[in-house]
């Protein structure tokens, strides 16, 4: 018999739909902090490396900047790379999902 834990994806599709309408993400945009959500600070190369699995658009990382769902943590320094993180405003959503 199965428990209702095995069944956490079931309504999935219910929640994405109404992430996507109620803070104004594509499907991709929404998939991409997920993903991100897990990586406490991550570089451009990260995001990129997520990217190409998504559907290609070239305006998402600088999207995502604008619209105050990423935010620059230490800027690049010599060798040092630039680090960004996901904002509070994204990670209080993804655990509204959650």
């Amino acid at each position: 018999m199965k428990s209702n834990l095995d069944n956490y994806l079931k309504y999935w599709r219910v929640i994405r739909k109404f992430a996507q309408v109620q803070y104004e993400l594509t499907q991709c945009d929404l998939d991409m902090l997920l993903f991100l959500y897990s990586e406490k600070y991550f570089g451009r190369d990260k995001f990129d490396e997520f990217d190409k699995l998504l559907g290609w658009d070239v305006m998402r990382f600088q999207r995502l900047v604008k619209k105050e769902w990423i935010v620059k943590f230490r800027n690049q320094v010599g060798k040092r790379k630039a680090l960004y993180k996901l904002t509070h405003k994204a990670e209080s959503m993804i655990q509204s999902l959650y």
